[in-house]
């Protein structure tokens, strides 16, 4: 009998993990791979994960592969917009080898057992305890769970049915160490209208990680393909391989616990809608998991529920209005490509959300202090709301 199981061992997971041994509890860590193992992802830290890491003293420094200090923007290749990021800078790093580091980190926070190459068939709440079945045929039994499975979580779909929002796709990119360097030390975005997403170029030390992804998922792969040989119009590469992976983008029905079960991470559909970005707040929900439930078996709460208020004064009203705006950026997002290509204060706002140097229900009245009494501006935040 666990105190606490925890189903996937990526941020979110080993991040409730290590939070809940430094408590003193007993953890046990499922996880359906073996370590270290690829992570279909961009691999884009954002400067205010790492600076919740370095709060925790979790040194993600060994892992850095580059650190984009400039970002360029396009709008369908067109068009480009230059953003410094010398004031936030976003570390690039590889999955396999961050969500290694994650994971070392929480075998250290104490006893943790760890079950790898080991799927979960299914779960069963009951009035004091979790049943968790293995595809074995064993079963665990643990007082709580904290579902941080990823997407395909079945605990988290199980809770909330229905498929994720979007989809991405990532190739590793193998080319010339020229070509490598070109792209060193920024961040290449390319706002694509008809996939209603975007694709990116991320320079890696011996490849680059180019992906694509939003909210029209037919036929991603030949749209990938395409997107990397317009982006390396006339330069020798190799497509090394190809990863898919859905988006959940947040979505404001999302439940986030039941009876004695949390969910944390993308299972929990905390994502952004704007940007795809879901590393911080995997990192955030998985330790305020873990201390609620810390909580909760000490006698300071008497359910988990309380998880819920945790999020929402924490990250849920920032995602909130990251639905809110993108549902707008990528119905109209040449209008709005356009609007903030022609404004530096806007483009200085956009850095700081990709940041977390400000957040989206911030960003209403900073731009309407600076922009004034604007009809548009006001229609704007009127139709987002």
């Amino acid at each position: 009998m666990w105190d606490v199981a925890v189903i996937g061992a990526g941020p979110a997971g080993t991040m409730a993990a290590g939070t809940l041994l430094d408590h003193g509890l007993s953890v046990v860590l499922i996880d359906k791979s073996a370590f270290p193992r690829n992570k279909s992802c961009g691999g884009g830290l954002p400067d205010h994960a790492a600076k919740l890491l370095d709060r925790l003293a979790i040194d993600w420094r060994p892992v850095q592969l580059d650190s984009a200090i400039s970002s360029t923007i396009f709008y369908d290749f067109s068009r480009p917009m230059e953003i410094a990021l010398e004031s936030a800078p976003v570390r690039l790093v590889s999955r396999k080898s961050f969500d290694q580091l994650l994971l070392k980190w929480a075998l250290q926070q104490g006893d943790l057992e760890l079950l790898e190459k080991t799927a979960v068939s299914s779960v069963e709440q009951l009035p004091d305890q979790v049943v968790i079945r293995l595809s074995d045929g064993t079963c665990l039994e643990a007082g709580f769970l904290v579902a941080a499975g990823g997407a395909g979580c079945p605990v988290g779909t199980s809770i909330n049915p229905g498929k994720s929002a979007g989809v991405a796709v990532t190739a590793l990119v193998n080319t010339s160490a020229d070509i490598i360097e070109r792209f060193s030390s920024r961040l290449v975005f390319n706002v694509q209208p008809d996939l209603q997403g975007y694709g990116w170029v991320f320079p890696k030390k011996h490849h680059l990680n180019i992906g694509i992804g939003g909210y029209n998922t037919t036929k991603l792969k030949t749209r990938l393909r395409q997107f990397v040989s317009r982006t390396l119009t006339g330069d020798d590469y190799q497509i090394a391989k190809i990863f898919g992976h859905p988006l959940p983008f947040y979505q404001p029905d999302t439940r986030f616990c039941q009876q004695r079960t949390l969910l944390a991470g993308d299972a929990a559909r905390l994502v952004d809608a704007l940007t795809g970005e879901g590393i911080y707040y995997a990192l955030v929900s998985g330790r305020l998991a873990g201390q609620t439930i810390a909580r909760v078996l000490n006698g300071e709460l008497t359910s988990v529920s309380h998880y819920e208020k945790l999020l929402q004064d924490n990250i849920l009203s920032n995602l909130h209005w990251s639905c809110r705006i993108a549902r707008l950026f990528y119905d109209h997002p040449e209008f709005f490509y356009q609007w903030v290509l022609g404004n530096r204060f806007l483009q200085e706002q956009l850095k700081k959300i990709t940041s977390g140097l400000t957040t989206y229900q911030s960003l209403q009245q900073d731009i309407s202090d600076e922009l004034g009494d604007d009809t548009f501006v006001r229609d704007f935040f009127d139709l987002s709301g």
